[in-house]
């Protein structure tokens, strides 16, 4: 695979699941708009959530389809066969240490405020459906998971380390991985750098089951406070974005570098 063909990939990707459910979620709402009953509003998140799903498994099947993507070769067996419970250990101590170092890029906007003098409004606290939970966990610790980290780990890094330079293919591959976590901008450089971790991560290990892991494990994370989080965000916006956020986000930053030292130092698996 080439640098090209990587972006056209990413691009088709993009296309079809960001445009599909785009498109989808105005031809609801708009036959919708007229109509305010409880029932009406269930209705809607149920046909958005559950259609947006199966929109984005047909653009990761259509991907795969298209460029004749296999996954698994003769070590199929050994890829999948155990987990080395140290390995999970420094996953989720990485994926603590996630949250906290990019809490920056997901605040940005009230940072910029406090910078320019802004008076910084209180944390709200919003209180979402079941169904709209229902439907970000199947996507977030299901289909995310495996189908970002497969074609974007497993097959787009290993074809392109077969052609170009180590570090080339890790920045090729986690660009186009955070790509397609358009139209979020706060989620851009995050993703980028979490492309790079995993990209690391599977290096390591040669087992795609563990960048797999780290992506599960921090969309977990990332479900359990918006249902429990109320605390945890109004503690963390009480800081003011002053000199303990800062001292939390340099905490998050060394224990992942510590995740990734024992991981990239342990014995091989």
């Amino acid at each position: 695979m080439n640098i090209y063909k990587a972006f056209l990939l990413t691009a088709i990707l993009l296309a079809f699941d960001f445009g599909l459910n785009i498109g989808f979620s105005h031809l609801v709402e708009s036959y919708f708009e007229s109509k305010d009953s409880l029932e009406t509003s269930d209705l809607l998140l149920q046909s958005i959530g559950a259609i947006g799903i199966l929109f984005t498994l047909f653009s990761y099947f259509l991907v795969i389809k298209i460029f004749k993507i296999k996954f698994f070769g003769s070590n199929k067996t050994r890829n999948v066969s155990y987990i080395k419970i140290s390995y999970l250990i420094y996953i989720i101590v990485i994926a603590i240490g996630l949250e906290f170092m990019e809490r920056p890029f997901r605040d940005i906007a009230l940072i910029l405020d406090k910078i320019q003098n802004v008076p910084i409004e209180a944390y709200y606290y919003y209180n979402r459906e079941f169904l709209e939970l229902l439907f970000l966990a199947i996507s977030g610790l299901i289909i995310a998971p495996l189908f970002e980290e497969l074609i974007f780990r497993k097959h787009i890094f290993t074809k392109l380390r077969e052609q170009y330079s180590l570090n080339l293919s890790i920045f090729i591959s986690s660009f186009c991985f955070a790509l397609i976590h358009i139209p979020s901008y706060r989620n851009l450089l995050p993703t980028f750098i979490f492309g790079i971790i995993c990209c690391l991560i599977y290096i390591k290990t040669k087992r795609i089951i563990y960048p797999i892991l780290l992506h599960f494990t921090g969309n977990l994370g990332w479900v359990l406070l918006m249902i429990f989080g109320e605390k945890y965000f109004r503690w963390i916006y009480k800081l003011e974005f002053g000199f303990m956020y800062w001292v939390i986000v340099l905490f998050g930053l060394l224990i992942v570098i510590l995740g990734m030292k024992k991981i990239t130092t342990a014995n091989n698996v």
